[in-house]
């Protein structure tokens, strides 16, 4: 017989956790298999955990436009078992097609916050210059000239590195510039753009 506190828990773990059995919850809660087994049965958790789960596929998917590796990481399981879960569900979705509209947006969000020329802006958000081209022309973004020749240009995963050493660490900002091979000044400029107080080095 099993006890009202381990109902809670069987139902509990088998609706929040998606690669579980039943025999493990059996297992690690030291019930009966059979007995589990029935209790989840009878109370229809299999069905519930079901419309729970394609939900929550089709809101990381069409909501929030994530790929197969996020929503993975999102549900604690391996890519693969998000292929499965969504062949399950009869869920199709064109994860290249996601990918492009995430791009996509990530570049127009970057314009907004610094109109750079294709080239540039290629670099910063390090994509192929043909598909940035293609969003400045799909969005009409104008095409600003280059600014190589005064402020080097910095990848996304480069300017959260340096935003990160100049709030987490004591490197002086030249250190910082010849970590990253580019000026003091482009450093200050980060530093002063984001209001970040540091000590004098």
């Amino acid at each position: 017989m099993i006890s009202n506190e381990k109902k809670r828990l069987i139902e509990k773990m088998y609706l929040e956790s998606t690669g579980i059995s039943i025999a493990e919850i059996a297992t690690k809660l030291e019930t009966d298999y059979q007995e589990t087994v029935r209790f989840v049965r009878e109370k229809g958790l299999k069905h519930i955990k079901a419309v729970q789960q394609r939900n929550e596929l089709l809101f990381y998917l069409k909501v929030k436009n994530l790929t197969r590796t996020e929503i993975a990481a999102k549900l604690k399981v391996k890519p693969e078992t998000v292929t499965w879960l969504m062949s399950r569900y009869h869920i199709d979705a064109d994860f290249r097609q996601i990918r492009k509209i995430r791009n996509e947006r990530l570049i127009i969000d970057a314009y907004k916050e610094e109109p750079l020329s294709i080239g540039d802006m290629s670099r910063k958000v390090d994509m192929s210059y043909t598909f940035v081209k293609k969003i400045y022309r799909k969005n009409s973004l104008k095409k600003m000239k280059s600014k190589t020749r005064h402020l080097q240009v910095l990848t996304v995963s480069q300017y959260n590195a340096i935003l990160a050493d100049l709030t987490e660490t004591d490197l002086s900002l030249d250190k910082i510039a010849a970590k990253y091979n580019v000026s003091r000044q482009r450093i200050h400029q980060i530093q002063k753009s984001n209001s970040i107080v540091r000590r004098r080095h």
